[in-house]
């Protein structure tokens, strides 16, 4: 039974998204958070009662040039959208069908679930003009990324190695399973670089499924062919360094032995949060990344060093009334 501060605080059409979605603190790329509750509705239902119905996620759509999530309601017709941890809905267009209630569902049907969802509402927000290019985009990337996969289990097969396409899947992360690595439902530049990486595949191939990787998730022409190589170029220098194996073997590396490409990229982000915190200096810094001392100057101590001479003032020098001055 809900609180007296609950009733109080209801209001017919309030959408109150939840602290997490709104902090940003989810990661709504992962399927395993299709059918989490993101927020409550507030509303009256056939019986005239008031109702705060769970706002499920069910994946994410491209409208025009920005991804939203898609959300709904159990039982419901009502198309959300949230973006930026902010969610409204959608007034005057609703689902042709009640949504399912979720509760029972595996893990593969909650997948079909939220791919029939988006479905849906994909169908009645987006421009046929722009859904249709987008869509056989995407047909086109996974088409690519399943033959290069199918060669690669026969390039491992004439050399009298086993590899399947769940293997180089789980040689990415252990979370990924067939469909995550040769059908993704969202293509972007993340997913085409731990693609190329698992498979070995040259400098020249690789760039040409990031860019239109980076096509299809910014709808911009935004990474050209050069920058794609110099981002392929630096991976595989990343990679290479972490597993020298994968370096001399390529696609034929043992990761069952090894990990997962995300595990050592994501130990590695570990070391570098973790030393930038005890030696006190910035994330790049740590990273390895070049950087200047400029950022790290006051304008008094510039104005001091190109004169020669001249008083420097420490920071707060004026409300501490500070009288030994560094000359």
């Amino acid at each position: 039974m809900a609180s007296k501060t609950e009733i109080e605080s209801w209001e017919e059409g309030r959408i109150v998204p939840c602290n997490s979605y709104k902090d940003g603190n989810l990661d709504l790329r992962s399927d395993h958070l299709l059918g989490f509750s993101v927020g409550r509705y507030h509303f009256y239902n056939d019986t005239n009662r008031k109702v705060r119905a769970h706002i499920l996620y069910a994946g994410s759509i491209d409208i025009g040039m920005a991804k939203h999530d898609v959300l709904v309601v159990q039982g419901k017709l009502f198309i959300f959208l949230g973006r930026d941890g902010k969610i409204w809905k959608i007034d005057g267009v609703r689902l042709p069908h009640r949504v399912p209630f979720v509760r029972n569902l595996s893990f593969e049907g909650m997948r079909i679930w939220a791919d029939t969802m988006t479905r849906f509402v994909v169908d009645r927000l987006t421009p046929k003009r722009i859904a249709e290019p987008l869509a056989n985009a995407k047909r086109r990337y996974r088409r690519v990324i399943r033959e290069m996969t199918e060669l690669r289990v026969l390039d491992a097969a004439t050399q009298g190695r086993e590899r399947t396409i769940k293997y180089f899947a789980k040689a990415v992360s252990p979370d990924w399973e067939i469909v995550d690595l040769v059908s993704p439902r969202y293509p972007d530049v993340k997913h085409a670089i731990l693609s190329m990486l698992v498979l070995g595949q040259d400098v020249d191939k690789a760039a040409d499924v990031i860019e239109l990787a980076a096509f299809i998730e910014h709808k911009l022409p935004l990474f050209n062919r050069q920058a794609c190589i110099t981002i392929y170029h630096s991976a595989v220098e990343q990679l290479s360094h972490l597993c020298p194996a994968w370096w001399s073997q390529s696609y034929l590396c043992p990761w069952h032995s090894i990990g997962s490409i995300e595990q050592l990229f994501v130990a590695q982000f570990c070391r570098i949060m973790n030393d930038s915190y005890h030696r006190e200096i910035p994330e790049e810094v740590a990273a390895g990344i070049l950087t200047t001392t400029e950022k790290y100057t006051s304008p008094e101590m510039e104005i001091a060093l190109q004169e020669g001479s001249g008083y420097i003032r420490d920071w707060d020098a004026e409300k501490l009334k500070y009288e030994n001055e560094v000359e």
